[in-house]
């Protein structure tokens, strides 16, 4: 079977996150597209399960230290056309996917330039940072040498596209944008806080993950399920002009 939309969603050790991750793939609205939501978990103490219909986990047997080369793995694993990148700690709205495929419109990629952003219970309508909300083109990337190991990943990935011109970016007005922007909520993140060295932002990340009195060792199924209903939440927040509704 053909797939036309790859959601790549690298998780290690934040199972407690994967629930919202599957519940905005389950609640996309995609019309006659196919599509799979891949989560690569490389925390050998870990095993994920989700049986929800297109969702495929692949758990790996070994840690791997660099998230780059996890995303390029990623890649190589997935079987869609098109690929997108799924954050296991953010929010997908139901357009998103059937959006980003109708503005590719044959380039290698488009870029949304703004996003909603949640923190600290406010929710604003902001720029928005490289491919993390971006759909592309699969094989294009893999065939252009994919992430650049050592580097930012969604930063490498654009770095490879940017030159071909063959981009697309918009910058979507705020009943446009299918994203939503989140911080794990626990004081790190992946992106290391600004460390310039990717091995040692993955083993601050691992560390974190794995002493978090979340953490659970062993077999661990996904359910899917939202905490809040985010498309109200958004709409609310357009509506009234408040920046505070998701809690």
């Amino acid at each position: 079977m053909s797939i036309d939309v790859s959601c790549l969603c690298l998780t290690h050790g934040r199972h407690w996150l994967l629930a919202e991750a599957v519940e905005s793939f389950r609640r996309q609205r995609i019309g006659s597209l196919t599509s799979e939501l891949l989560i690569v978990n490389d925390c050998p103490e870990q095993e994920l399960v989700c049986d929800m219909p297109g969702v495929v986990v692949v758990n790996t047997n070994e840690w791997i230290p660099d998230l780059s080369r996890k995303t390029n793995f990623a890649m190589v694993w997935a079987r869609g056309r098109h690929a997108c990148l799924w954050d296991d700690d953010d929010i997908s709205l139901p357009g998103r996917i059937a959006d980003g495929v109708s503005r590719m419109a044959g380039t290698l990629c488009y870029r949304p330039t703004a996003c909603w952003s949640w923190g600290c219970g406010h929710i604003t309508h902001m720029g928005q940072p490289l491919l993390c909300a971006a759909m592309f083109d699969r094989m294009a990337a893999i065939e252009s040498g994919g992430c650049i190991e050592g580097e930012w990943n969604d930063k490498s990935l654009w770095d490879r596209f940017w030159p071909s011109g063959n981009v697309v970016q918009y910058q979507p007005k705020p009943e446009e944008s299918q994203y939503i922007y989140r911080w794990a909520g626990i004081g790190w993140h992946e992106s290391g806080g600004g460390e310039p060295d990717a091995r040692v932002r993955a083993a601050q990340f691992r560390k974190a993950a794995l002493g978090d009195p979340r953490f659970t060792p062993g077999r661990v199924e996904i359910k899917p399920e939202w905490k809040s209903n985010y498309r109200a939440d958004v709409a609310m927040a357009i509506r009234t002009g408040k920046g505070d509704v998701l809690k």
